[in-house]
């Protein structure tokens, strides 16, 4: 009974334990941190839309009623800070709706402060501010070609301006100009009325003797942009209070410590939603100015003094932390450089992006290449550059990249997008050319030529980009010092007109034409004014008579200006009137007169019309002809009328003789008449072309002499006639067969003598039945070579026909050649030999040649490497051929060079190492091949220090020569250490020791261990456990350590655990583990997720106290944990007096 009572209270016990955690780990979860996951748009974008809403995720719910001005603040970079009202909330994510649109290209950045908190009552603990660039038209032209626009008028009261900005200061949407000017110390603005039309300077102030920068934030919180200066002459950095419509107070002084300033920026750098001042001077270099809020600031706090000569500043998140770093342009020490922010507006060291931009004098931060994480841009006066450093994302960056260095004094820089391709374009003005320009970017970082805006911008010192006419893109502004000029250059397509084509009307009945407005159908591109000017001349109402070219003239508010013309052509399209002309009878071969006086024209336009005749006059006819007579005015409208001219026709034709024809017979003896109607001509008073036929007609057959005759015959039937002989001859060759080649052989003197070849050959002819056969040579001709015979036909007629045969004689004995000994010879250097002329080592005979060729293979020249088969051959005048073959053997008798070098190698982990020939070799040679050897290529422990090898070479002729070499062997491995943990138990005193060997678990080394050392070996009154280094020296003097945990039994004290843990895999705290004493009698561990869900759970020793949790797969946040259980004592167990806490994982 008593131990089922037991098992009952353990259960109570354990479900009251269970309990208590859960209510304590609600408890403590209330109270965790809230924290931003994500931005839209996210931090950094660009080319976000005008009208974008901005979301914001939170880890938890967060509280809507937290996210107002207080918790949430949103900056524009050009206009007033966005009020939003109360944001839409859903769950963790809250939107926010500002209450008026972005400015194109407008730099947002958006503060979440500690005000923030989730519905559960946890606050942000670390502010965030975020930032985005909204886009630009599309239709951006990036092209600045209708000229310079000067904004302020009274150029002899701007005492050398030198800073320029644009922002909206007077409330009314669109962005004004803001100016310095340090010689008058003027601070002005010039007031847009929306177009890009400014009004006169309005004086801020003439106090800000030097005023060297200018800009525009809102530094009380009440809605409208200040005017924040910097003034070299005092060290001032001062501000103006805005009433909201462009009425400036005094000024108010934030410091006068800041000698020689020279630039200014208002960023939130200590994360708490309002904006404070950021300074850069160059004696005392970079500062801040702390704002409560309400524009009070607090003192200057130094943030480096290193940038020297420091002359510009600006505040970004370079290193994607959420909070605003600091980037600085120093000119003594051509440094670009930043300083790294951990959100409270404490700041680390000076960290140099480069000290190449001589006298840097202009810095700024934007994505360039799109990655996401702002790069940063510089200008340099000494060696005018412009030029970039990517960001990896982390505030590390490359090397410098070079955009220009044709930027004549760099003074300023400035990155926007303006030709609307939604990535970050860079401007700059450079003082002594004059000079502003920009550089094109392809999106990765990757500029363009310099593109020159402007070179009239005499003494250039400052430059910016926003939209000043209010046409969507980024125009232009500029601050020049020498011509003490504030201008603006609008990004624009200059103005165009087109006009209509040339245009085609009809006279009225006057034979006139009155102009009309042709405006309707004038086309204007790229025009800025609302109402150009077009002006049409000749002006509308105009009376022509003929053909007018119009021109049109476009003049936009700018005074640019642009042509076209047309031609307008007026045309007579009525026809004329032609009266009717009778039929003409007339005699045949007839010459037609001039008919065209039988015929009268009118014509509303044309007083004479102009009559033509078809046929002209002087056309011959001989048969009927219709003749066409046409009246045209002066517009060339025509009109006809035709009539008949009738020829009569009683003449005989006339032709022409013809010669008698001599005609060859035909294969038969035979010829067939051809036609002959084309040798004669004939010609007649009326026919243009009378018939003419033949007798015999064409195709009859002949066999002698033919009268042949030619009659031509016109169309009314006369007739006239020629005749003439055809004669016929016999011209055509015999034909005689071919006769093969006849192959005879020499007699007994070399000679052959020729028979009688005629009858190998059959003849015909067309006209001779038996023709004559001769031939040439004759019969009987002796001949010593191949001889050609000729055998010729001759007929009646004496026509010949010839053939031709070889006769050839044959030789078919064989020359006679010597033998040749076998031929030895040496190797040269390339162990190779080269064939010499062995020809003349034989002899050859022949019955009929006296001296037979003799030829060589392989040929005279042939390179050979080992013996080689040569072949003479004597070949006779017929081709007969003899050999005879003999070898030549080459040899070789060099040793080959050998040279070795000496090496060092290192043993490997087993206490070993090996080398080859290739090793030692260094560069052995042989004139034939060529094997390595070594005498020892394996060593070991034994063989540290020198060792003497010999290295020998072989060739394949078997001559060897050898080097030495030293092989230097050496141990650089360092053993391995293997460490085991241990507890030790106190002594009465509270005292234990160790030697290295209770540490040490097998620690190993490939040449062996010559000592094991302990940094502490003695421990006095441990309260947790320590870590112990060992340390293990090998016989060749390398060492390395290795650490171990030594633990200690305890009694009467708490246990520890840490706060956070790291499981990367990295062996340093990997791991979450209980530590203290030993005197350990029962322990219970639990760890929660936020939710909270049991994630771990553990009532071993040994793996709370040595294994420890390894976070099990969870992400990185905090985890609660709760313990229970007693020390042998008796005494519960605690942490530092606790049962429950906090455990961060971080990954």
């Amino acid at each position: 009974m008593a131990h089922v009572n037991k098992i009952k209270k353990d259960m109570i016990k354990s479900a009251l334990t269970t309990l208590f955690l859960l209510l304590l780990n609600w408890q403590i979860f209330a109270q965790l941190p809230i924290q931003l996951t994500a931005t839209n748009p996210s931090n950094n974008a660009t080319a976000v839309t005008n009208t974008a809403n901005i979301s914001v995720t939170f880890d938890k719910e967060v509280n809507p009623t937290t996210l107002t001005t207080g918790g949430v603040v949103i900056h524009g970079g050009n206009g007033p800070v966005l009020d939003f009202p109360m944001p839409t909330v859903s769950g963790s994510t809250a939107t926010f709706d500002p209450v008026r649109n972005f400015f194109p290209g407008e730099v947002v950045s958006i503060s979440f402060t500690s005000g923030v908190t989730a519905t559960d009552g946890g606050i942000l603990e670390t502010p965030f501010v975020s930032r985005f660039t909204t886009a630009v038209s599309p239709a951006s032209p990036g092209v600045f070609a209708n000229g310079q626009n000067r904004i302020n008028s009274d150029a002899g009261n701007q005492g050398g301006t030198r800073s320029v900005h644009a922002a909206d200061l007077d409330g009314d949407g669109d962005l004004d100009v803001l100016s310095a000017s340090q010689n008058n110390g003027l601070i002005a603005w010039y007031e847009n009325d929306g177009s890009g039309s400014f009004g006169t300077t309005q004086t801020i102030t003439t106090a800000v003797f030097g005023a060297i920068s200018v800009y525009a934030a809102d530094l009380d919180g009440d809605g409208d942009l200040d005017v924040l200066s910097a003034a070299e002459g005092g060290g001032f950095i001062a501000w103006h209070e805005n009433d909201g419509s462009g009425t400036f107070g005094a000024m108010q002084t934030i410091t006068n410590g800041a000698p020689t300033a020279s630039s200014v920026y208002a960023a939130d750098l200590d994360g708490d939603g309002d904006l404070d001042v950021l300074s850069a001077s160059e004696a005392n270099g970079i500062a801040w100015y702390e704002n409560d809020g309400s524009g009070s600031f607090g003192a200057l706090q130094t943030i480096t003094t290193e940038a020297s000569g420091a002359k510009s500043v600006y505040a970004a998140d370079l290193d994607g932390d959420g909070d605003l770093d600091v980037l600085s342009a120093s000119q003594f020490d051509n440094r670009i450089a930043w300083c790294e922010n951990d959100g409270s507006g404490s700041f680390g060291p000076l960290q140099t992006i480069t000290t190449g931009a001589s006298a840097a004098w202009s810095v700024y931060a934007a994505d360039l290449d799109g990655d996401g994480d702002l790069d940063v841009l510089s200008a340099s006066l000494v060696d005018d550059r412009i030029a970039w450093y990517e960001n990896d994302g982390s505030g590390s960056f490359g090397s410098q990249q070079t955009i220009t260095t044709s930027a004549n004094d760099a003074f300023s820089v400035y990155a926007a997008d303006l030709d609307g391709d939604g990535d970050l374009d860079v401007l700059s003005a450079s003082q002594a050319d004059a000079r502003i320009a920009w550089y094109e970017n392809d999106g990765s970082g990757s500029f363009g030529s310099q593109q020159t805006i402007t070179t009239s911008a005499n003494g250039a010192i400052s430059v910016y980009a926003a939209d000043l006419d209010g046409d969507g893109d980024l125009d232009v502004l500029s601050a020049s010092e020498f011509d003490n000029q504030i201008a603006w250059y609008e990004n624009a397509l200059p103005i165009s007109i087109t006009c209509p084509a040339n245009q085609n009307v009809n006279f009225n009945a006057n034979c006139e034409f009155v102009i009309p407005d042709f405006s309707e159908l004038v086309s204007v591109e790229n025009n800025v004014s609302p109402t150009p000017t077009l002006v049409q001349s000749p002006i509308a109402g105009t009376v022509i008579t003929t053909s007018q070219t119009v021109t049109f003239t476009v003049t936009d508010s700018n005074g640019n200006t642009d042509q076209c013309t047309f031609e307008l052509i007026p045309a007579d399209n009525t026809e004329p009137v032609i009266s009717a002309v009778a039929d003409q009878n007339v005699n045949c071969q007839f010459v037609l007169i001039d008919y065209t006086g039988l015929a009268t024209a009118t014509d509303n336009c044309t007083a004479t019309p102009v009559i033509t005749q078809s046929p002209v006059v002087g056309t011959v006819i001989n048969t009927t002809q219709t003749v066409t007579l046409t009246a045209t005015d002066d517009a060339g409208n025509t009109a006809t009328t035709t009539f008949e001219v009738i020829p009569s026709d009683t003449n005989d034709p006339v032709i022409s003789a013809v010669a008698d024809q001599n005609v060859d017979f035909d294969t038969n003896c035979q010829f067939a008449l051809i036609d002959y109607t084309g040798l004669a001509t004939a010609t007649d008073n009326c026919t243009a072309t009378p018939v003419i036929t033949q007798s015999p007609v064409v195709g009859t057959v002949i066999t002698t002499t033919q009268t042949v005759t030619l009659t031509a015959t016109d169309d009314s039937g006369n007739t006239a006639t020629t005749t003439f002989e055809v004669i016929p001859a016999d011209t055509s060759e015999p034909i005689i067969s071919a006769v093969a080649d006849q192959n005879v052989e020499f007699d007994a003197n070399c000679q052959f003598t020729l028979l009688d070849y005629t009858g190998l050959a059959t003849v015909t002819d067309n006209c001779t039945n038996t023709l004559v056969i001769t031939q040439s040579p004759a019969v009987g001709t002796e001949i010593t070579s191949s001889q050609t015979v000729t055998l010729m036909a001759t007929d009646d007629a004496g026509n010949t026909a010839t053939i031709t045969f070889e006769v050839i004689i044959v030789d078919t004995t064989d020359p006679v050649i010597s033998t040749v000994a076998d031929q030895n010879v040496e190797f040269d250097a390339n162990c190779q030999f080269t064939l010499l002329d062995y020809t003349g080592l034989a002899t050859a005979t022949d019955f009929c040649n006296t001296t037979p060729i003799i030829t060589q293979s392989p040929a005279v020249g042939t390179v050979i490497t080992t013996t080689q088969m040569v072949t003479l051959t004597a070949t006779d005048d017929a081709g007969n051929t003899a050999t005879t073959t003999f070898e030549v053997i080459p040899t070789d008798d060099t040793p080959p060079s050998v040279i070795a070098r000496d090496i060092t190698i290192q043993l490997d982990v087993n206490g070993q190492a090996s080398i080859a020939t290739s090793d030692i070799d260094n560069g052995s040679t042989d004139n034939c091949s060529l094997s390595l050897a070594l005498d020892q290529t394996n060593f070991t422990c034994a063989d540290i220090g020198t060792n003497i090898v010999t290295l020998t070479a072989t060739d394949g002729s078997g001559n060897s020569s050898f080097a030495t070499a030293t092989v230097t062997v050496e141990d650089n491995i360092a053993p391995t250490v293997i460490t085991r943990n241990i507890t030790l138990p106190l002594d009465e005193s509270g005292q234990a020791s160790i030697i290295p060997e209770d540490i040490d678990n097998g620690s190993t080394d490939n040449c062996g261990i010559a000592s094991l050392e302990l940094d502490i070996t003695t421990f006095n009154i441990p309260t947790t456990s320590s870590t112990v280094t060992l340390t293990v020296t090998d016989v060749n003097g390398n060492s390395s350590s290795g650490t171990a945990i030594v633990s200690f039994e305890m009694f009467g004290t708490d246990l520890f655990l840490p706060t956070l843990f790291t499981p990367n895999g990295d062996s340093n705290n990997d791991f979450f583990i209980v530590r203290g004493g030993g005197n350990v009698a029962s322990i219970q561990m639990k760890i929660f997720d936020r939710e909270n869900n049991l994630v771990y759970s553990s009532e071993s020793l040994t793996e709370l106290f040595q294994t420890g949790w390894d976070g099990g797969g969870q992400p990185q946040g905090a985890y609660l944990w709760g313990i229970s259980g007693s020390f042998t004592d008796g005494s519960p167990l605690l942490v530092n007096g606790k049962n429950t806490g906090i455990i961060r994982l971080l990954r």
